[in-house]
């Protein structure tokens, strides 16, 4: 017993040792910064918003004057874009996506937080279960006339080849730009869209679909096999159907269904899964 305690008592010694002599290179932490990414500051003249822009530019971008790029512009960027960074990172790595900017649209806050106007943004029309909503089509003309200019104005993006990520009510949103804006993007990862009870996603669609036949936009659409089957399975897959009775000239689709996830755990899998499918034709 006494050789015990000798032993503790000298190994609890070393311990304190090694501890005492570990010292911080720096006694104040510095704040994390994701390598290569940029923020800027724009405040709306059609909202009055302040909107932060996150930027992440390709390794490769700093090594041209000429070459442009493709560009995936995301919302939620406060919670997101740092995932959205490194998920592409690594794709691009293993070279199943090509060389992409990235651009997150974000409030400086994350969802909840006081100053997060999403709700306000994201929805295009007023619904009584959320507060504040009906901003959406004036964010989308915030989002085409003033923060895209300013993005594709200072840095080389091939602007015929834009795509759009939103989940959630960001859902909403990139559904409202697919038939309100069919021009703006081609490329849509759209997760878990939010459907609520003035069923404007398909009134959107079927009014597009009244004066045209081309619906030029390669769309990843996905839902967890967890979240409510009447409130979210059930109308996206219904609208997937309805999109692939349309037949529309040159759209392309893939629905999904994610085993095992909910409405958030699955958003990294969205991402990875979307992009992918989004730019495979792209790749080099």
């Amino acid at each position: 017993m006494k050789n015990l305690l000798s032993i503790l008592l000298v190994l609890f010694e070393i311990n304190g040792a090694f501890c005492q002599e570990v010292k911080l290179s720096n006694e104040t932490p510095s704040p994390f910064t994701i390598k290569g990414s940029e923020v800027y500051s724009l405040t709306s003249q059609i909202n009055g918003t302040e909107y932060k822009i996150y930027v992440q530019l390709p390794k490769s971008y700093r090594d041209s004057t000429s070459k442009i790029y493709p560009v995936m512009y995301m919302l939620d960027a406060n919670n997101v874009f740092g995932m959205a960074v490194e998920i592409t990172t690594f794709l691009q790595f293993s070279e199943e996506v090509p060389e992409i900017i990235l651009v997150g649209i974000g409030y400086g806050v994350g969802i909840g937080e006081p100053g997060n106007n999403r709700v306000h943004d994201f929805l295009p029309t007023v619904v009584p279960e959320r507060n504040g909503s009906g901003g959406g089509l004036a964010f989308l003309e915030v989002i085409s006339n003033e923060i895209i200019p300013f993005v594709e104005g200072k840095f080389r993006i091939e602007g015929s080849n834009r795509g759009l990520w939103g989940g959630s009510a960001g859902g909403l949103l990139a559904l409202t730009a697919l038939f309100q804006k069919p021009e703006l993007f081609k490329k849509y990862i759209i997760n878990s869209p939010v459907f609520y009870s003035d069923a404007i996603q398909f009134n959107y669609e079927q009014s597009y679909a009244a004066m045209h036949t081309n619906l030029s936009a390669d769309i990843f659409t996905c839902v967890g096999a967890l979240e409510s089957e009447e409130k979210l399975i059930k109308p996206l897959q219904q609208l997937v159907e309805k999109l692939e009775q349309r037949n529309y000239k040159n759209l392309k689709i893939l629905y999904k269904v994610l085993d095992g996830e909910g409405h958030t755990s699955g958003v990294g899998r969205a991402f990875s899964d979307g992009v992918r499918f989004v730019y495979k034709k792209d790749r080099q």
